[in-house]
């Protein structure tokens, strides 16, 4: 980041790490705006910080601004983007303004990971303020106690998510990296799973030589990753022997689960987690590996892993029908739905209910069957239909053909095109006794507004 630029353009500011960036420039007495296509809550906030945000993508606005900053999201031929390069404008993509901005820290600890990024950078963030150690924080998803997705501290810590796509987190140096876990994700920029691997080995081997890599050794790839590193590594494991490890683990209320934690063959204590799913202990493990490393001591690692409640749009509860609580998660793999759906069966749930959007055409043609797979544990899934994003439309790819193939191998689905249709027959068919889950990364999310609020404080 150039220390001379004194203002700068985001084409995608609304996005939520976009959105993060910008606030950090402008806390830094730097001149932001930026444009979005579609405005919500976060252009609001970002304008309450000063911040000018635009609609749309053609204007001329950015012809003032030193750097022009663009995110995964923008396509090529975005009429801004043009613009910015014929004025030949200092251009970064957002993967680039983030590593020029880590280097600005002595300690930069970068979550990475098909799943669990965003919850794991939320639980080591709640650690570390609790702590006492300032961190500054860029997170995808907002976390109430740092009040959005982003907190500003000293230059001393800096955590952050560390995400694949488009090769973006190859961007960063960092001191400490973690790598949950590695499979096939985003196939429409990697292709195929292999591709995917290399691009975690070169993440791990960017990690800096005086720092270390936490990796979840009950995944195969992370562990191939790790090989990669030049640093001391750290394994978690919640099966198998390593040198962070869950053991004696129990479901102890509401889906969430308690462990005792074993650091090189040594019980340090009890973890109670305070977020439903047996995944999230892999998620603690990894927090708890980087915050020992720190010197954190443990009682203050116990009590902030119970404080923890979770992020945004991660498993939350958004209310009812007749009587059935309705969570909102962000899965949209076939990993993370399964993931969803044995969480609300550990929750008791008499049955499950899941409301699924797909997420992009390529991604769905992608995991079709791994979809109509996951989707068949559930007691019932409902279809909206595929959330576009970026992409045109696929041949014979739709929610209606995915509910289809739900039915074909044994499962039980229905499909519809509004969000009143699908709260109309929920609440022509759930009972107190069954679980909701509102599934998907795109705009699903809006049918929580025409959800009942009751029973919120109730879990």
């Amino acid at each position: 980041m150039q220390k001379k630029a004194k203002s700068f353009y985001f084409i995608g500011i609304c996005g939520i790490s976009l959105s993060a960036l910008a606030q950090i420039l402008k806390s830094q007495g730097r001149c932001v705006a930026g444009s979005d296509g579609t405005l919500g809550e976060m252009a609001e906030k970002l304008r309450q910080a000063g911040i000018k945000v635009i609609e749309g993508h053609n204007t001329t606005t950015l012809d003032d601004f030193d750097v022009v900053v663009f995110s995964a999201a923008i396509a090529p031929n975005n009429p801004e983007l043009l613009r910015a390069k014929a004025l030949h404008k200092k251009i970064y993509s957002r993967a680039q303004l983030l590593g020029q901005f880590s280097r600005h820290f002595k300690n930069t600890i970068a979550v990475s990971g098909c799943h669990g990024k965003t919850t794991t950078t939320a639980m080591l963030s709640c650690i570390f303020i609790n702590a006492g150690l300032n961190p500054t924080i860029h997170i995808g998803g907002t976390y109430d106690k740092i009040g959005g997705n982003v907190r500003l501290g000293s230059n001393n810590i800096f955590i952050t998510e560390a995400c694949e796509y488009k090769d973006s987190f190859l961007s960063l140096k960092p001191k400490v990296s973690v790598i949950l876990g590695v499979q096939a994700d985003h196939l429409d920029y990697f292709k195929n799973v292999n591709n995917v691997q290399k691009s975690f080995n070169n993440f791990a081997s960017n990690t800096q030589k005086t720092g270390f890599l936490v990796f979840n050794s009950d995944n195969r790839r992370a562990k191939q990753a790790a090989d990669f590193a030049n640093c001391k590594i750290v394994g978690i494991s919640k099966s198998c022997r390593s040198t962070c490890r869950a053991k004696n683990i129990f479901h102890h209320s509401n889906g969430c689960f308690a462990f005792d934690c074993v650091q090189n063959n040594k019980v340090l204590g009890r973890v109670y987690l305070s977020v439903p799913g047996e995944h999230n202990i892999t998620n603690a493990l990894a927090a708890i590996a980087v915050a020992i490393r720190f010197n954190i001591s443990f009682s203050c690692i116990q009590s902030s892993l119970f404080e923890f409640a979770g992020v945004d749009r991660r498993f939350q509860l958004v209310g009812q029908i007749n009587g059935a609580k309705v969570f909102h998660d962000y899965a949209h793999h076939p990993t993370e739905i399964q993931a969803s759906i044995k969480t609300a069966y550990q929750m008791q749930a008499q049955k499950v209910f899941v409301v699924f959007q797909p997420h992009t055409y390529s991604r769905t043609k992608s995991f079709f069957c791994r979809f109509a797979k996951a989707l068949c544990v559930a007691n019932e899934a409902i279809l909206y239909p595929i959330y576009p994003a970026r992409e045109a439309p696929i041949k014979n790819i739709t929610s209606e053909a995915l509910s289809q193939k739900i039915n074909q191998i044994g499962g039980n689905s229905v499909h519809y095109p509004t969000f009143g249709q699908i709260i109309d027959h929920l609440k022509r068919n759930v009972s107190s006794s069954d679980i909701i889950l509102i599934l998907g990364a795109g705009d699903i999310v809006n049918i929580t507004k025409l959800i009942p609020q009751a029973g919120i404080n109730e879990l």
